[in-house]
Formats: C-alpha cells, sequence, structure tokens
C-alpha cells in the first residue's frame, strides 16, 4: 500500500510538470507572436490640427467653425524577431486628415450663416452643393471631392511621416519586453500582453492599446 502511495504521488508530480511546461510559452513562441506590424488610432494635437486649416489658408472666423481636438493620427509599432520600430502608418493616418477636412466642412456649413462677411458671396442661403462647389471654385479644383484630396495629399511631407520615430532591439523577459534604443546600451522593461488582435503596452505613465 505505501508503495501504491508512493507511486501514486509520484505520478501526479509527473502530470503537473507536464501541465506546467506545456503551459509556457517558449521565448521563440513569445517572439512568433509578437511579430508583425500593430496600429493604434489616436488623437493628434490641437496645434497640428490648426496647422492643417493654417495651410489651406482659412480665414480665422472659418477655423473658429472647426472642432481642433477632432483630428486623430495612426500610430505603428513592428516587431520583427529582436528588432522594433515605432513610427505612423501613412495610409490610416492621411485617411484621419480626410476625415478631419470633411468635418471641417460640415462644421463650417453648419455655420455658414457667419461667414458671409468673409467674401463677396452670399453663403448663408447656400445649399450644400452650392457650399460645396463655392469652396472648390475658390481653390480652382474641379469639384469638392478632388479638393478634398488635393489638401489630403498637401497635408503632410509623406516621406518624412513613413519614417519610423524610434528603432532598436529587444528581448523577452517574461511577461516584458526588454527594449533598447538604437544608440543607447540600457535596455528597458516594456511590460505587455497579448490577447487576440490586441497588444497592449504598459508604460510607465500610460496604456497603449494596438490591434492588427
Amino acid at each position: 500500500m505505501k508503495n501504491f502511495k508512493k507511486a501514486l504521488v509520484l505520478l501526479l508530480v509527473a502530470a503537473l510538470s507536464v501541465t506546467l511546461f506545456c503551459g509556457c510559452e517558449s521565448t521563440e513562441e513569445k517572439m512568433a507572436a509578437l511579430s508583425g506590424t500593430w496600429t493604434m488610432v489616436m488623437p493628434d494635437t490641437a496645434e497640428q490640427a490648426q496647422i492643417l486649416l493654417d495651410n489651406i489658408e482659412l480665414y480665422p472666423e472659418e477655423i473658429a467653425l472647426v472642432d481642433l481636438n477632432s483630428l486623430e493620427q495612426v500610430k505603428s509599432v513592428t516587431f520583427d524577431f529582436g528588432h522594433y520600430s515605432f513610427g505612423y502608418d501613412v495610409d490610416g493616418t492621411l485617411d484621419c486628415v480626410r476625415r478631419f477636412y470633411l468635418a471641417a466642412f460640415d462644421a463650417m456649413y453648419e455655420g455658414r450663416a457667419t461667414l458671409s462677411n468673409s467674401y463677396d458671396a452670399d453663403i448663408a442661403n447656400m445649399t450644400r452643393e452650392e457650399f460645396n462647389q463655392f469652396y472648390a471654385e475658390l481653390y480652382t479644383a474641379a469639384d469638392f471631392d478632388t479638393l478634398i484630396e488635393l489638401f489630403v495629399d498637401n497635408a503632410y511631407d509623406t516621406d518624412a511621416l513613413a519614417e519610423p520615430f524610434e528603432t532598436g532591439t529587444y528581448t523577452i523577459k517574461g511577461n516584458a519586453l526588454m527594449c533598447t534604443i538604437t544608440g543607447e546600451s540600457k535596455a528597458e522593461s516594456l511590460p505587455y500582453e497579448i490577447e487576440g488582435n490586441t497588444l497592449t503596452l504598459h508604460f510607465s505613465n500610460l496604456d497603449e492599446t494596438y490591434t492588427r
């Protein structure tokens, strides 16, 4: 009986060890799960929104109708088996700019009664179609859609936007990334977790949640 109990205990210990071993991801598996590009939509600044509106030379009374806190951008992070880079998703960010300009003209149309003194035109009584065509002609664009695309195309230097703003190398230690920024020697711990298609990076002062 004693031998039977001893064998049973050893069997249970062995089974538990196998369970624990199988439940732990290897470093290679964690690297594979992290590999790829993740993106996050985040607010841009009111200052940047102001710059975009200044770029298209709107009058102060036009800008006053626009929500400067409605501009967004798309941040990205790419992991490639030991290397990482933070930057911006160019196409996603330009889509955000497009939505911002469209929303800006929506707001200007809603507040058009305040704009008639800015131009030699009865803007206050324009239909939306007339309003759109008025601005298209003002900027010598073929139509309103063309005008918006012109604004988007000239919003940013896309080559500069495509350049990462931080690169480095990383290893994985437990549930944290040990990141070393390019040009530096000290690694910093960055806790993270992956749940499905969602990656959360836990910085010291905030969390950033990315998807892919």
